[in-house]
């Protein structure tokens, strides 16, 4: 909702799926856009003062999160018109899905998310775990985290919260684009594999009615129209997504051949190794 703020994307009918200005999930959208670019421009304004790699590494961290948000919003507001399209596609060549395609998605989307958490609670849970020790946690952590703020005003524990919110979302809002444009390109393939299934049975039939070629013609048309038009909306998005792989597999490589850590924290190089190794396992899905 924070991310996508469509509403009836569970819907099966497309035309209950929908985007309003107005609804309460465009509003919540709002957060995550203006809190990743506040932040953005704090650390912008934090690398002025004295430049840096790992300044650098924040610029781009917020940045590029800020420009997902944007570039999701402008999605969503194309969303419908986009799942209308796609159901007339489905109506027109009535090719249908492979029956587990739905389970397989589901459960793809499962270990994607469950392993995103586990490699974000692993950095949270060792971060808070040195910050402890050295007093309070919540504020040597935001503190060592976060100088771009706290540099700026006294540390203040629900603006710490907050702002402990927005990384939060802005370290998942990458996972959320890739699952999307994942998702999206594997079912898109998926109705065009259906398709190459139907000519390959068909080819074996003996007599073939005269307009049979004439109608798989214009099917295919509708097909390659549909991913013309998912493309074009999702290019932005998949451009996006593949700097922010190779950025992060960069620097993750970077930090742990020259044993500095990648969380701003001193952390054990088994952690570290287990954080790199996630990363590259994430970087190989494109």
């Amino acid at each position: 909702m924070a991310l996508f703020p469509v509403q009836g994307i569970e819907q099966l009918d497309a035309e209950k799926i929908k985007f309003s200005s107005k609804s309460l999930p465009n509003f919540i959208s709002f957060y995550p856009y203006f809190g990743t670019l506040v932040m953005m421009l704090l650390s912008l304004a934090w690398f002025i003062k004295k430049a840096s790699l790992l300044r650098t590494l924040r610029i781009i961290f917020f940045g590029t999160s800020w420009i997902s948000c944007a570039l999701l919003r402008e999605l969503a507001v194309h969303w419908p018109q986009l799942c209308r399209v796609w159901a007339k596609c489905e109506q027109t060549t009535n090719l249908g899905y492979p029956t587990n395609l739905t389970l397989k998605c589901h459960c793809f989307i499962f270990i994607y998310i469950m392993t995103a958490v586990c490699e974000h609670g692993l950095a949270l849970s060792n971060a808070f775990s040195e910050a402890a020790a050295c007093g309070d946690a919540l504020r040597n952590l935001c503190t060592h985290w976060f100088p771009q703020v706290f540099n700026l005003v006294p540390f203040y524990r629900p603006l710490a919260i907050i702002i402990m919110t927005i990384n939060t979302i802005a370290t998942f809002t990458f996972n959320f684009v890739d699952l999307l444009l994942i998702t999206t390109g594997y079912i898109l393939a998926n109705l065009l594999t259906q398709y190459n299934r139907v000519l390959e049975e068909d080819s074996h039939k003996i007599k073939l009615p005269s307009y049979y070629w004439t109608v798989k013609f214009q099917i295919y048309n509708d097909m390659i129209s549909l991913a013309n038009i998912v493309f074009g909306r999702v290019s932005k998005l998949l451009l996006l997504s593949f700097f922010i792989s190779v950025s992060l597999i960069c620097f993750q490589l970077y930090f742990n051949l020259t044993w500095r850590d990648f969380y701003y924290m001193s952390t054990t190089k088994a952690v570290n190794s287990l954080l790199l190794d996630f990363s590259l396992l994430h970087g190989q899905r494109l």
